[in-house]
């Protein structure tokens, strides 16, 4: 047990290290985006949806947006969620390991191979609500299995609810509703006697009914994506490329040379929790924009480390403990390097670059940072500087004048097309463009 609580603890407290020594870079992409709507409900403007985002993390983190500002409020919530990821997963490997006979001791080494990566520490500076959808999602397993052993109302309010919230973070959550019904399968005689109570059927009638009013009202157009990549080929041979290498990717920025362990797992022996990694990872290959983004598969981490510390414990002691190592080395390296901007230099003066990542993002923030500096120092005083972007329309704009990026006495004039074209010789930055003019 304390060995299981000391790992939580200097994971957390590495994350919250790299927290505070990035919190005040510059917001980057849908981060803007996130920023632009926690000002909006600060000021009173409620809404379900905006931008083709949803509320639910705007809204979290609007009385932080608030009582600080954007740069550091939604950071907050990413770390404060990053966190309760991290917890909700001892709970969840505590209550699942029974499957593969795994005593509550080992937990330690799950935490080690699930969240020692820098896929995770870079969650708690990211401003994105991707562990707070994992979360979610862990929670919501967690909750459903009390349920199969606990017929409490309070359990299955608390299930409920989590799910209900999980549909106003990210439209990705509609995964649930696949992944649950196939959970329940497995165990079907323990899930039917919930079914028998009134009150449970009740309940899930009306969950059910807001998830068809979501889906209606909101995203009838991811599944006409998901129809179209799947049934007419709207998948390219590009993407299929880039997704099998994100893939690629992302199991080598988590957990590398573990997955030697998964040779010794046993899958039969907790099938359940296979399948639902399985699907949840080839559902979310169809998703929109899931062959660049590492950040949807966040929610898998603690599945895949099930299986990976039951093969650690089939290897011979030496090997196991070789693997172990050279895992902790290279994580270390990447933890560093894609968290420190001092170490990625140190790498890169040595002739060492890493591959950029799009959810990795500290350089990028650290280039936005040196942008900032680079037009405050040399545009002249109450010059006027034309800022283009059509990311998300013109979701991103206003956001760098408020949060005191620029010059007081700059005058920043927001664009989303190619009009900047017509100032001729005076200030633009181009930001962000789709399709860029000829012209830039």
């Amino acid at each position: 047990m304390k060995k299981n609580k000391l790992v939580i603890f200097v994971i957390v407290l590495l994350g919250v290290t790299f927290f505070l020594l990035n919190y005040n870079l510059p917001l980057i992409r849908k981060s803007l985006v996130y920023a632009n709507m926690s000002y909006q409900i600060s000021e009173g403007d409620l809404f379900l949806e905006k931008y083709g985002v949803l509320f639910g993390f705007p809204l979290m983190a609007a009385p932080f947006v608030k009582l600080i500002n954007a740069t550091l409020g939604l950071r907050i919530v990413s770390a404060i969620f990053t966190i309760l990821y991290i917890i909700i997963s001892y709970f969840f490997f505590k209550c699942f390991n029974s499957l593969l006979s795994l005593k509550e001791d080992v937990i330690y080494l799950e935490m080690i191979f699930a969240f020692f990566n820098p896929l995770i520490i870079f969650q708690f500076i990211s401003g994105y609500p991707d562990t707070l959808i994992a979360f979610l999602f862990i929670l919501s397993f967690f909750l459903l299995d009390l349920l199969r052993k606990n017929q409490n109302i309070i359990i299955f309010s608390s299930y409920i609810i989590s799910i209900l919230i999980s549909l106003t973070i990210k439209y990705n959550s509609l995964i649930l509703f696949v992944l649950h019904p196939m959970y329940i399968l497995f165990f079907w005689k323990e899930y039917n006697k919930i079914l028998q109570k009134s009150f449970f059927k009740s309940f899930l009638g009306i969950n059910i009914l807001i998830f068809l009013f979501i889906l209606i009202k909101y995203r009838l157009s991811l599944f006409q994506i998901l129809f179209q990549r799947v049934f007419i080929g709207y998948t390219s041979a590009n993407y299929t490329e880039n997704l099998v290498t994100l893939v690629l990717f992302f199991f080598f920025y988590t957990f590398n040379f573990s997955l030697l362990f998964l040779f010794k797992a046993n899958i039969k022996k907790a099938k359940e929790i296979f399948v639902i990694a399985a699907l949840f990872t080839l559902i979310t290959f169809l998703v929109p924009s899931s062959n660049y983004n590492l950040r949807y598969y966040l929610p898998i981490l603690p599945f895949f480390s099930l299986f990976i510390t039951y093969g650690y414990f089939k290897f011979n002691s030496n090997y196991r403990r070789v693997i172990l190592v050279l895992f902790l080395l290279l994580n270390t390296v990447l933890i560093l390097n894609y968290n420190t901007h001092s170490f990625n230099s140190f790498l890169s003066d040595k002739g060492i670059i890493l591959r950029d990542e799009d959810n990795l993002r500290l350089g990028r923030m650290y280039e936005l940072q040196n942008k900032f500096n680079e037009i405050n120092s040399k545009l002249p005083k109450n010059a006027t500087l034309h800022y283009v972007s059509n990311y998300y329309q013109h979701a991103t704009h206003g956001v760098y004048s408020r949060e005191g990026y620029f010059r007081e006495d700059l005058n920043v004039v927001y664009h989303k097309d190619d009009n900047f074209t017509q100032y001729g010789k005076q200030y633009v930055w181009i930001e962000h463009l789709v399709p860029l003019p000829p012209t830039s």
